[in-house]
């Protein structure tokens, strides 16, 4: 499990990014994805999931998968089925 200091540095380091003009790629949003995912923080997963297709990046599979898995665990039924209309739409699947 990640401990609350790695947390907070990422996230300082990923808002620093964008601050200072340098957009975060698809794999630093992956990165992001798969630690709030892990960490347990799948609402904010989702948002980082969401806030990357808005700035037309494609997440990769997994993180679809990750998000979906981590909001139905947790009971975000409603939320995990727009995440996953999100990919179909993106995809066309």
């Amino acid at each position: 499990m990640f401990r609350r200091g790695q947390f907070d540095d990422a996230f300082c380091f990923f808002s620093e990014m964008k601050v200072k003009g340098h957009p975060p790629n698809r794999p630093v949003y992956t990165m992001m994805i798969t630690m709030c995912g892990r960490g347990g923080k799948h609402v904010e997963a989702a948002n980082y999931l969401v806030e990357m297709t808005e700035i037309g990046l494609v997440p990769i599979s997994r993180c679809f998968d990750m998000v979906t898995d981590g909001l139905k665990n947790c009971g975000k039924h409603d939320l995990a089925k727009r995440i996953e209309q999100l990919e179909v739409s993106l995809r066309g699947v």
